[in-house]
């Protein structure tokens, strides 16, 4: 399996859960009838049917069994020439729902996206006790055992591990909102760079956060270095056209369209500056900006959680 593949199938299973996908359950009498199955969100991880009257919890005792494996669905004659392909079996400590989906691609969709979340661990938060301000960093059990940040020298304890149940609501919503950019931003994104002291031509760069998320690396094609920005609330990320702090268009607006003069209109531009280091960068893809822009907005502002990945 690639690093991509478990958030492929949970975006995918979100794609047809928030707008409904119609199947057929199959009830206790044996016979077959139309429903719409929902998965609208990651926070609640809430599978509704039955006009949302009723529900199941997906959590790591939710069993999935793709194929006719549960009860009815070996043996009710209704679905004896449905292909197994179509058939998927839910079973919790309330529920069996059995269901047939109209295609087969709807079914992997819902059986490797629930079986994804049923097998994941629910997510822990470290709190990192820093002087300024408590920070809070996701990490698995192997990273949590055996590894630290590279910019924290606090040790870890049980103590420090913060329960997905902890979390407020209003940042549980926020963490569904950049978790795109919160999987992914070790990957990296191409940008251009734009006029500095040393660079007067745009350059293609490639703009990452290391695996645990704290520091923010631009590396040029020929794979060196360029710079390395600890995320962090003193990291400041502007837009000079669109930023809507008046005070900091006042103060920084000028020098900053000094970077992208010669920037093409169709190019979308922001700049990361923490104390003496700047980058400014911009892309033609406007997803894509907003991706990064925002995401990294949300990891160094002081009021939340910095949500590690």
């Amino acid at each position: 399996m690639t690093n991509n593949e478990p958030t492929d199938a949970i975006n995918l299973l979100l794609g047809l859960g928030k707008m409904g996908t119609r199947v057929q359950v199959l009830k206790e009498n044996g016979d077959l009838y139309p429903d719409q199955l929902f998965f609208k969100s990651l926070t609640s991880r809430r599978l509704s049917w039955n006009d949302n009257k009723k529900s199941i919890i997906i959590n790591p005792y939710i069993l999935i069994l793709p194929g006719k494996i549960t009860g009815l669905l070996s043996i009710a004659p209704s679905v004896n020439d449905i292909p197994d392909q179509l058939c998927l079996g839910i079973v919790s400590k309330d529920y069996v729902l059995e269901i047939i989906f109209q295609n087969a691609r709807d079914c992997n969709i819902w059986s490797q996206g629930l079986t994804m979340l049923v097998s994941a661990p629910l997510p822990h938060f470290a709190k990192i006790k820093t002087i300024r301000n408590p920070q809070y960093q996701y990490v698995d059990d192997h990273h949590h055992h055996h590894r630290s940040p590279s910019n924290h020298s606090t040790s870890w304890n049980g103590n420090d591990i913060i329960q997905w149940h902890e979390i407020t609501m209003d940042e549980k919503k926020k963490i569904e909102q950049f978790y795109v950019f919160l999987s992914n931003s070790d990957k990296g994104s191409v940008f251009y760079q734009y006029q500095t002291r040393k660079i007067k031509l745009p350059q293609k760069v490639l703009i990452k956060l290391n695996e645990y998320g704290d520091e923010l690396h631009c590396i040029d094609s020929n794979n060196n270095l360029l710079n390395s920005i600890n995320i962090d609330s003193e990291l400041n990320i502007i837009d000079p056209k669109h930023d809507e702090n008046e005070k900091k268009k006042e103060e920084k607006d000028v020098d900053q369209l000094q970077h992208f003069r010669h920037a093409p209109s169709s190019m979308h531009c922001f700049s990361i500056i923490r104390n003496e280091i700047e980058i400014h960068l911009g892309c033609s893809d406007i997803e894509q900006y907003k991706l990064w822009r925002f995401g990294l907005e949300y990891l160094c502002n002081k009021r939340n959680h910095l949500i590690r990945m």
